[in-house]
């Protein structure tokens, strides 16, 4: 029976391909087990000599951090092939030593013609095909990298309270150039820019797959918000009657599908528990008749991103309450200002009656038929009727490693 090695290679940054350039005995390979979750391969090898087996063990014994400790080392062999060599040596010797130099000579010679075939056929005997395990973890392909860069936008807005003038641009000491979010620097944190390859072709372009991260979802998953809206700033209706129980219906239609964003890397929206700014509440009281409306699940369906909820603008931006002048101030996102790029009136201060902004997810839990939104004018999170139309942005989730750290 061939002995068989099994190695575990953990962290290795060598590729199959470059491994099995380290030697050059014949192998052949199948992938007998695939871990997606840690991209990882099982490759079943056969080496065709036992030397071709020791290459392996030396090339990949110079990663001694990645290796596991092998089961089984084929040493039988050598063991044999050693003994054999040293019993003819010692009986060459002895017989040199004693007289009748010559003769014994031509015995020894004749010794070694004898046993010479007998170590060829024990070493052929043992020359089987040696069989490993060995399981290379891949570098993990990064979903969103470190940005290197910033986005920038110009402030043309005047108002004190209002608009980018208003968080400290143009009326303040800020200048008029609004540098959206930061460059990552250690633990990820509120508006740190990434690069995400969402549509899966290889390239992290700063200047469309821009995101900024918002918060933890749990210990495994983040959220990232989008640098703009879809659909070159359409908008829509969270719904098209007058029920925010049932989720964005309308709203989410143009979010980014499962073709156009591609990476299997993100991980899908699906379906959904709707839930209100109480979060603990699964009903809605009803705006007409008092009676409470229970909360629906929502499907995503085919789209790889969904809206923002007002949760993750709790724990991103702090904003501990939805605009209810007097009472809420102006500006309670100032911290989040990367919220607000590509919001033209949020820069420029022109708003009519056509206000600026983009839907949460998150329903009103004060009425059955209100929605809550980011509100560019004012810089903070409000409520408004699910008839009216705002923007869509995409935000999406992912696990956390696969984020450059």
């Amino acid at each position: 029976m061939s002995p068989t090695l099994d190695y575990v290679v953990k962290n290795n940054t060598e590729s199959t391909f470059q491994l099995k350039a380290i030697y050059d005995s014949p192998v052949s390979e199948s992938v007998v087990q695939t871990n997606n979750y840690t991209n990882s391969y099982t490759y079943s090898l056969e080496v065709s000599n036992e030397l071709g087996k020791q290459d392996i063990v030396h090339a990949i014994e110079d990663y001694p951090d990645t290796v596991d400790n092998p089961s089984t080392k084929a040493v039988i062999k050598y063991v044999l092939l050693i003994a054999c060599i040293l019993f003819v040596i010692s009986i060459g010797l002895f017989l040199i030593i004693r007289k009748n130099k010559i003769g014994k000579l031509f015995i020894f010679i004749g010794i070694i013609g004898i046993l010479t075939p007998i170590i060829v056929y024990a070493y052929k005997t043992f020359n089987l095909k040696i069989k490993a395990n060995v399981t290379i973890t891949k570098p993990v392909q990064l979903l969103c990298k470190k940005a290197t860069t910033l986005h920038t936008e110009e402030c043309t807005a005047t108002d004190s309270n209002k608009y980018c003038s208003g968080a400290g641009y143009v009326s303040g000491n800020k200048g008029t150039t609004i540098t959206y979010g930061t460059i990552p620097n250690g633990t990820p944190k509120s508006g740190d820019a990434y690069d995400c390859d969402v549509n899966n072709d290889g390239v992290y372009d700063s200047n469309t797959e821009r995101f900024y991260y918002l918060t933890n979802i749990d210990d495994n998953k983040v959220s990232l918000i989008y640098y703009n809206n879809v659909n070159n700033g359409q908008k829509y209706q969270y719904d098209d009657v007058q029920e925010a129980w049932h989720g964005p219906r309308v709203a989410y239609q143009d979010l980014p599908s499962l073709t156009e964003w591609s990476n299997p890397l993100i991980i899908a929206p699906g379906t959904r528990q709707i839930q209100s700014e109480s979060y603990n509440s699964p009903y809605l009281p009803s705006w007409d008749n008092g009676n409470q409306h229970l909360l629906e699940s929502f499907t995503y369906t085919n789209k790889a991103a969904r809206l923002l909820t007002i949760k993750e603008t709790h724990n991103a931006c702090g904003v501990g309450n939805l605009y209810s002048s007097p009472d809420v101030p102006y500006g309670t996102l100032d911290n989040c200002l990367y919220l607000f790029e590509n919001l033209p009136n949020f820069l420029n201060g022109q708003t009519s009656s056509d206000y600026d902004g983009y839907w949460l997810e998150t329903p009103d839990y004060g009425s059955s038929d209100f929605a809550d939104w980011v509100f560019a004018e004012k810089r903070v999170l409000s409520r408004s009727m699910v008839l009216n139309t705002y923007k869509v942005r995409p935000v999406i989730e992912v696990n956390k490693s696969y984020i450059e750290q």
